[in-house]
């Protein structure tokens, strides 16, 4: 049996880049909740990705799940100047 850290790997990339915005947001939701630090390191430059993001609730989305991340990637900091 495969353990959520695992399920959770390959299931939300796939909902992280929906062309649904709503979707995103769910998905940025769960990571935010129930992610482990393995999986933050893993998924981090996906997340980094949607700052970007032409939808307003994306990009909102995507800054609440970064500040709910249990451990900051490495080189996040460095991204953090600017943000600002």
């Amino acid at each position: 049996m495969l353990s959520l850290p695992i399920v959770l790997f390959f299931w939300t990339p796939q909902d992280i880049n929906s062309v649904n915005q709503y979707e995103t947001g769910i998905a940025l939701n769960a990571l935010a909740n129930i992610c482990t630090p393995d999986l933050a390191q893993d998924l981090a430059a996906d997340v980094l990705a949607l700052l970007s993001s032409s939808k307003s609730y994306v990009r909102k989305k995507a800054i609440l799940c970064l500040q709910d991340l249990p451990q900051v990637p490495a080189g996040l900091e460095a991204l953090v100047p600017a943000l600002a």
